[in-house]
């Protein structure tokens, strides 16, 4: 179960049943785009909601819990609000599924920054 707030609640009761009877009709699982959950969570964090951005860059990695780009993304929205210690976690953790210099280089620029 979710520990997500009701912004996220409401997103997935509005969508749900559209996608329940999508993955029916398919025979698997059918999830909202990871580029649209992502792209809400952009919205808001742009316009400064940082609290309903970060339920929906959360929810994007719960949908897509191996996906570089959830984690990239979550660590560039930390990094943006100056939470430089869950920017590193999350880059770190987009790591683990790809080794990518370019991120590799970005911890350590924060990590340096950090100190």
């Amino acid at each position: 179960r979710s520990t997500l707030f009701p912004y996220t609640t409401l997103f997935r009761s509005r969508t749900g049943t559209h996608y329940e009877q999508v993955s029916k009709k398919m025979g698997y699982r059918v999830l909202p785009p990871e580029p649209l959950v992502n792209g809400i969570a952009w919205l808001y964090a742009i316009n400064n909601v940082n609290n309903k951005a970060i339920h929906f860059y959360k929810l994007n990695l719960e949908y897509y819990p191996n996906s570089i780009g959830v984690y990239y993304n979550l660590a560039r929205f930390y990094e943006s609000i100056g939470d430089i210690g869950n920017a590193i976690l999350y880059f770190d953790k987009s790591l683990r599924i790809v080794e990518d210099p370019e991120i590799k280089q970005k911890i350590a620029e924060l990590k340096a920054e950090k100190k």
